[in-house]
């Protein structure tokens, strides 16, 4: 039982974590929205890269992952894509588009 105290307790603590460092996150992006308000034309690179970077880290929070934390790939078993070909041939077929 102490164990899963301590799992539980751990959760706790992940989620809260993940809640402030969301309203952090969210408050940088409401500020980066503000402070492109007046822009007017295409926005330069960096100012679109660190709006994408903002909305990212909203978003990464949002399902569950910390800064720092990757989630993990999953790889595909040798032969899923003939198996799928063949499993579904017409949409594998090339054709006129």
């Amino acid at each position: 039982m102490d164990d899963a105290q301590k799992v539980l307790d751990a959760a706790v603590a992940r989620r809260t974590k993940i809640a402030e460092l969301l309203v952090v996150a969210r408050a940088a992006v409401e500020e980066d929205r503000r402070n492109n308000l007046g822009i007017l034309g295409a926005p330069k690179k960096s100012r679109k890269t660190r709006t994408a970077a903002l909305s990212a880290a909203v978003v990464r929070l949002e399902s569950g992952l910390l800064p720092g934390e990757h989630r993990e790939v999953q790889v595909k078993p040798p032969g899923f894509l003939a198996a799928s070909a063949r499993a579904n041939a017409q949409h594998h077929a090339q054709g006129e588009h």
